[in-house]
């Protein structure tokens, strides 16, 4: 797999050449992380694709759907092999969840991917 480099902040990268694309054990990682960045009716050609973060966490007993949410999308994330832990923490208040999850991916790579959704 061979995919376009983003920044820290989730943009493209330019310029480069084929410096600006990465492939096998980083392409997972980058894969991963931006698969579990998709909010649910992002995407007009998909409006089923991504994660329905907007109601996970404004609802009360959400965290087991949010846990079984984050594993459907990693290991349906190609390059994927395992997900080996998942640690979420939600604040209902602001609506927000911590995340950190450790994957095995298909080049025996294991990587730990931590982010914040902000819904």
């Amino acid at each position: 797999m061979k995919v376009s480099r983003i920044t820290s902040d989730n943009d493209w990268t330019f310029g480069r050449g084929l410096a600006n694309y990465i492939s096998k054990a980083d392409a997972v990682h980058q894969k991963v992380r931006t698969r579990l960045q998709e909010f649910k009716n992002d995407w007009i050609l998909d409006t089923e694709k991504g994660i329905d973060w907007i109601d996970l966490l404004g609802r009360k007993g959400t965290q087991n759907a949010i846990e079984r949410e984050i594993e459907r999308v990693c290991i349906g994330t190609i390059g994927v092999a395992t997900v080996d832990d998942i640690s979420v923490v939600v604040d209902r208040t602001l609506r927000t969840a911590s995340i950190s999850v450790t994957i095995t991916d298909v080049y025996s790579d294991k990587f730990n991917t931590s982010l914040e959704i902000i819904a």
